[in-house]
């Protein structure tokens, strides 16, 4: 097979490049002491490495040598002169020559015609005839050796090439010169001496380049400082400048900003570089520069590469528009910024931070590479997961140990968790440098606070209307700056921080203080906030504390007067769930500080976690007018009556003490989130008037709560409501919830003394056109439920025992995509009929439904990719079930009365059928890429597998180990290639939730796959099967490969599909058979080999 050109593995960190950039085959009897001493120096003084007969080592094999030097050369002049044809030296190296051309790409000739004419030597006539007559006429030549000679000379002299007759030698050498410049391919950059991630990402990049397309493009490589950029873009300009007419490389393009004379020089150099002459006049105007160097780039396909770009009038200094460029062109633009780019259209390459596995790499080859037996893995597994996955970091922190003996290494590993090495936040620290007051604020508050809150929350804390500062809009700043970066999941999306940014974020606020904690504008190190507090240190400076009590390490007492003297308190975080610290609270001193501290200007956020206070008057106390963020865990106030709320806009006081919100109407035209879940003394809610912007209220597990206040219908842009687990919540004002017009979600699972349920509002037929989602398992008191809004996605009724009849329009809930009905067991078969009519319904969970007919309209759920009927009384399932193109996921455990399946969709990659006593054959006949097993068999191209009740491995599998880990060596099986892995696992503790995922390390190659993962609840063996491809992984004869099973907990998300929470699981044992290809029956897919 033939190498990819563009291929680049990580041991290829300098690329096979020829050794010497010109062979020079001539005759020297004839012109070796002249003509070509004075070449020779010309090229010597041009910086050009030189090889050729009389520069070959002595004593060795001279034809082997001599071989050597031709193929570690990059261009090769031949001169020929008038006595060339009676060199057999010369004429034996010319059929090398010509050989490696063949073979070596990037080889290049000059014909040099001294004296001679190329006709001459083509035709060997002239000189050339009468050589070779005395060649032909020589008994101890092979003719054979002569033809070959004839074939090279020809082949040669059809090849461009300078000419000299009668004219000048001294401008006829430096014309050899600069033509062999312009052959020359450019110098190859410096990549890095380790570069582990590189192949992988020079690989991604060369595809986001698209070389085939003949469109100019620009590329912009995006990342934070330190992740690598630069070593990917050198990597891949290696790789691929040969493929230009003219490819350039600038750097630090950040220092030619500001003054127009840098731009100027930069302008200057390119033009240098595009003309390939150093004395070109030198530009003095932007505008002549810009002009000047479209005109050279037009008409030449050019590979430019911008290092370091920081503002978008750097590009303009160089005239870049892909309009100017010619076609094939290239323009690759490094950048921390997004916004640097202006309004140049351009493709992006995001850069990746290194994975765990990748980091661990590196580690080990900066420190071990010439020690490997003084490996200490628990050391390089800290290191890594601290590094961020940043190569910088990797490297700096591995010569900053490496400075050190080793028995220092824990010492200084703990120094660099409290302060980052200098170099390292000297060059992370140039992002925060640039930013504007507003965005370096944030960025520290996102650091010190909001790292993994929820985006939409921060925007509503932060934004204020007054200052006309919007967080959205400077968040997105910063993630454009790749300082921020979002993280998407299932429940939305969370501001998220690169661990080391963030630790960077936390030295500049060490730096603005280092020796007095108390004056710096936010306090983090859980040591200096303890002591402040201790010592009363604080001062006016303070604008926000993040104590984390988890962390102290030394405990103690907390007085109240260390507030006092923090007046300009903005934030304030006190997680306290250990109890570490004694708040020296009473009466009589919240009052002294609401009379003193808490007529703090500034303060916008309080949170307080895990403090029980002991107090009986706190709620007459506060009045926290700038308050906007109150959270505090185990809130010891019985009402908050006496609060002032009117700027607060989030209020979380889980498992608190409170027996009411307030009496009467309450003034919040902030507040957006109301959370007092858990808070068990709760018995009322008070007057919902005044707090028209609420959008989300969570009363989850108020155990005592017995009803809503009727004034909810007022509450128009409430979009989520939480009664779950509120168990003595006998009746909700229905009419009121009816007009909450922005209602997305409703969770009311759990209360099972609720015996009745309606969303309707009388007068208002069409309402509620934004609820999505009901939550109403566990409502073991619902008969029956009414007609529901057509914009329903996702509806529990699970356990929801006496629940005898669907809502009547069912059917026309084209909008249901998640239908869950476990053990709704009077629903019956009438109950599954109701619900064939949902096309875009993607899972039915119909568990123990007592279901004893499946209808033939089930072939009508063609989105349908989840299935489970488990515990169910039907003894078969009818022929239009294959209809079901879109299954994945079929569950039918503890069907004890099923006897017979229908042909299976296509698309299913798993199937669960334990405890199917009756159930004798699987019918895996027709989907494709099936393997069939005697009495145990499951579908393989997707990971279809069964499940059984053995708990030992069987003797099929040909290697097995106890734990979650299993190696082996593959061995050698001619004319068969591997093409799978049946695994099988089993474990001694059956968990409710539970499946396992292996992941497959080649350790020979060093790649690696993470498995699809199969259900493994409620058994004890699982058998699966993994193919091995290009596609996923390759494993070949001889290579070491190890296999680590995890457990898996699957959740599914908003948008249908899984999400996975991993954890370690050590499986009881494990066990495997490869599968080649000749185990495969071509017709039929049927393994030869039986369980």
């Amino acid at each position: 097979m033939k190498k990819d050109p563009y291929s680049y593995d990580d041991d290829e960190f300098h690329s096979k490049r020829p050794k010497n950039d010109v062979f020079m085959n001539y005759s020297y009897e004839d012109i070796g002491k002249q003509f070509i001493s004075h070449l020779r120096g010309a090229l010597s003084r041009r910086g050009f490495t030189i090889s050729d007969h009389t520069m070959l080592p002595v004593g060795q094999d001279m034809h082997l040598q001599l071989l050597k030097a031709i193929k570690e050369s990059e261009i090769y002049v031949v001169v020929f002169s008038t006595n060339y044809a009676c060199s057999v030296r010369s004429l034996d190296e010319l059929v090398n020559i010509m050989d490696c051309l063949g073979k070596f790409d990037q080889r290049k000739v000059l014909p040099v015609f001294y004296k001679v004419e190329p006709s001459d030597v083509r035709s060997q006539e002239g000189s050339f005839k009468e050589a070779f007559q005395a060649h032909e006429a020589n008994g101890d030549i092979d003719p054979k050796r002569v033809q070959k000679w004839k074939q090279a000379l020809r082949d040669a002299g059809q090849l461009s090439g300078l000419t000299l007759q009668n004219g000048d030698e001294g401008k006829f050498v430096s014309d050899i010169v600069e033509q062999l410049e312009k052959m020359q391919s450019p110098k190859e950059l410096h990549v890095a001496d380790h570069p582990v991630m590189v192949g992988s990402r020079v690989k991604e990049l060369i595809s986001t380049l698209r070389l085939d397309c003949q469109d100019v493009l620009v590329v912009a490589v995006f990342g934070i400082s330190g992740i690598g950029k630069t070593t990917i873009v050198r990597a891949t300009y290696n790789k691929i400048s040969s493929h230009f007419d003219v490819s350039c490389f600038f750097g630090d393009i950040h220092y030619y900003g500001g003054c127009s004379n840098r731009k100027i020089e930069l302008q200057n150099q390119l033009i240098s570089r595009l003309t390939q002459n150093d004395k070109f006049p030198s530009m003095h105007h932007h505008s002549d520069g810009v002009t000047k160097i479209k005109k050279l780039i037009r008409g030449r396909k050019i590979l430019l590469v911008l290092d370091d770009v920081d503002n978008f009038e750097q590009l303009k200094s160089l005239g870049i528009n892909p309009t100017s460029f010619y076609k094939g062109s290239r323009i690759i633009v490094i950048t921390r910024d997004k916004q640097s780019l202006g309004i140049i259209p351009y493709t992006s390459y995001q850069t990746t931070e290194l994975n765990r596995r990748e980091s661990l790499n590196l580690f080990n080859r900066l420190m071990f590479s010439r020690d490997n037996n003084l490996v200490n893995m628990e050391f390089i597994e800290e290191v890594a997961a601290l590094a961020g996955g940043l190569p910088l970091v990797l490297d700096v922190w591995s010569r900053y140990f490496i400075g050190h003996e080793r028995k220092q290494w824990p010492s200084l590993l703990e120094k660099l968790k409290r302060i980052p090495h200098g170099d390292v936040q000297k060059q992370l620290q140039m992002s925060y440098d640039s930013l504007s007051v507003n965005a370096k604020n944030l960025f520290l508050d996102i650091a010190c606070f909001f790292d993994g809150i929820d985006k939409e929350l921060v925007v509503k804390v932060l934004h204020d209307e007054e200052s006309a500062f919007f967080p959205d809009i400077e968040i997105q700043h910063l993630v454009d700056k790749f300082l921020v970066k979002y993280i998407n999941e299932y429940r939305g999306v969370r501001v998220g921080m690169n661990q080391v940014i963030k630790e960077m974020g936390h030295e500049v606020i060490r730096q603005e203080n280092v020796d007095e904690p108390g004056k710096r504008t936010r306090l983090i190190s859980q040591r200096d906030i303890v002591r402040l507090f201790r010592d009363c240190s604080g001062s006016d400076t303070v604008r926000s504390i993040n104590l984390k009590s988890a962390h102290i390490e030394e405990p103690g007492t907390v007085q109240l007067e260390a507030f006092i003297k923090m007046s300009n308190l903005r934030f304030i975080k006190l997680t306290d769930n250990n109890r570490r610290l004694q708040w020296s609270f009473s009466s009589k001193d919240v009052l002294d500080m609401a009379r003193s501290c808490f007529s703090f200007k500034h303060l916008k956020y309080l949170v307080r976690k895990g403090d029980k206070v002991p107090c009986k008057s706190m709620s007459n106390c506060f009045s926290f007018k700038h308050l906007k963020y109150l959270e505090w865990l185990y809130f010891p106030c019985k009402s908050l009556d006496n609060i002032d709320m009117g700027n607060v806009v989030v209020i979380k006081l889980q498992f608190s003490k409170l027996k009411k919100l307030w009496d009467g109407a309450k003034s919040c035209k902030k507040l957006k989130i109301l959370d007092v879940s858990g808070s068990f003394l709760l018995t009322k809610t008070g007057n919902f008037i005044g707090l028209e912007n609420l959008e989300e209220l969570g009363l989850r597990e108020c155990t005592n709560l017995e009803k809503l206040d009727s004034s909810i219908g007022c509450l128009q842009k409430l979009v989520r409501l939480d009664l779950r687990y509120c168990r003595r919540l006998k009746r909700l004002p229905w009419e009121m919830i009816g007009k909450l017009t922005s209602l997305q979600t409703l969770d009311l699972e759990e209360c099972p003394n609720l015996k009745h349920f309606s969303l309707w509002n009388t007068g208002f037929p069409i309402f509620h056109a934004q609820l999505t989602e009901i939550q109403l398992s566990h409502c073991t008191n619902l008969k029956s439920i009414p007609d529901l809004p057509q914009s329903i996605k996702k509806l529990c009724l699970s356990y929801c025992r006496n629940l005898v009849n669907l809502p009547s329009n069912c059917s026309e809930l084209q909008f249901l995509t998640n239908l869950r009905l476990d053990n709704c067991c009077k629903l019956g078969s009438e109950g599954f009929t109701q619900v064939t009519g949902l096309r875009n319904l993607q899972l039915l969970y119909m568990k123990y439904c007592n279901v004893s007919h499946v209808s033939s309209r089930i072939g009508n759920l063609v989105s349908l990719w989840v299935l489970d009927l488990s515990g169910n009384t039907f003894s078969s399932l009818p022929e239009s079930f294959s209809n079901l193109s879109q299954l994945e996921y079929l569950t039918i455990k503890d069907c004890s009365q099923l006897q017979l399946l229908p042909p299976l969709p296509l698309q299913l990659t798993s199937i669960i059928a334990t405890k199917c006593g009756s159930l004798d054959v699987m019918p895996f006949d027709s989907m494709q890429n099936a393997y069939n097993f005697p009495s145990k068999v499951f579908k393989v191209s997707k990971g279809l597998y069964i499940t059984l009740s053995e708990k030992e491995l069987p003797e099929w599998c040909t290697y097995g180990n106890r734990g979650n880990v299993l190696s082996f060596v593959a061995p050698i099986q001619f004319d068969s290639k591997i093409c799978g892995l049946i695994l099988c696992t089993t474990k001694d503790e059956v968990d409710e939730f539970e499946w396992v995922g292996p992941i497959i390390y080649n350790k020979t190659k060093g790649t690696s796959h993470r498995f699809s993962s199969g259900d493994y609840r409620d058994v004890s063996m699982l058998v699966m099967f993994y193919p091995l491809n290009d596609a996923t992984l390759v494993v070949e004869a001889g290579d070491t490969v190890e296999l680590q099973f995890h457990k898996v907990c699957p959740h599914f998300v908003k948008s249908g599909g899984l999400h996975y929470t991993e954890c370690p699981h050590f499986v009881k044992s494990g066990g495997l058979l490869l599968v080649y290809e000749d185990d495969v029956v071509d017709s039929g897919l049927v393994l030869k080999k039986l369980i």
